[in-house]
């Protein structure tokens, strides 16, 4: 982008996306799936200028951190696990429709430059879910029950103020329903009862 300004100087920007993802999908089996293998790679480009040049860089990649400022890590994958037809193990199949079990993996590095030098990098962790499970009873009047177990950390880099920061996070969510079909029979004084079916 170029523009004019009224004092005759004149300011451009130009921006230049380099993005790289590769992923694809196994079946272990007809009830084990990895439904993610994901890898990823992008480069943004920006330089600005008024009167002389100024490159802004961003980098992104899948990586896992190791180490107390991440450092120390290597480029990884992202991946989801589902698994299904739990229920048919042991006598689980007598109480349970159906039992699934999922888990998801995601990572991050993201840096950025100004010109050549690096000015905050920062790794994010995701375990979201670390574990779910999601289970649903037999009969009429079921019971479905659902939970998440997910974990989340952080780890923040800068040149300057304070070098290293982490941050983590611990999720639980459950949900809880009972589901019961038959109808709803409606008392009516002086009338005949009203039935709703269901």
């Amino acid at each position: 982008n170029l523009a004019y300004n009224n004092d005759g100087t004149y300011t451009f920007t130009h921006k230049i996306e380099d993005k790289f993802t590769a992923s694809t999908g196994l079946n272990l089996t007809s009830k084990f799936q990895i439904s993610k293998i994901e890898d990823k790679n992008n480069i943004s480009k920006t330089t600005n200028s008024t009167s002389t040049p100024q490159l802004t860089l961003n980098k992104s990649e899948t990586f896992l951190p190791l180490g107390l400022r991440g450092d120390d890590g290597f480029p990884f994958i992202a991946w989801n696990i589902n698994w299904s037809g739990i229920e048919k193990w042991w006598i689980l199949d007598k109480f349970f429709k159906s039992i699934s079990l999922s888990h998801s993996y995601n990572n991050e590095k993201s840096s950025s430059f100004r010109g050549e030098s690096l000015d905050t990098w920062s790794y994010t962790q995701s375990l979201s879910p670390l574990l779910g499970i999601n289970m649903k009873t037999k009969g009429k009047n079921y019971i479905s029950f659902n939970t998440n177990l997910s974990h989340t950390q952080g780890i923040n880099n800068t040149r300057v103020g304070t070098p290293t920061t982490r941050t983590y996070n611990n999720k639980v969510n459950t949900s809880f329903s009972y589901n019961r079909s038959g109808g709803l029979r409606i008392p009516l004084f002086f009338f005949q009862d009203f039935y709703i079916p269901n």
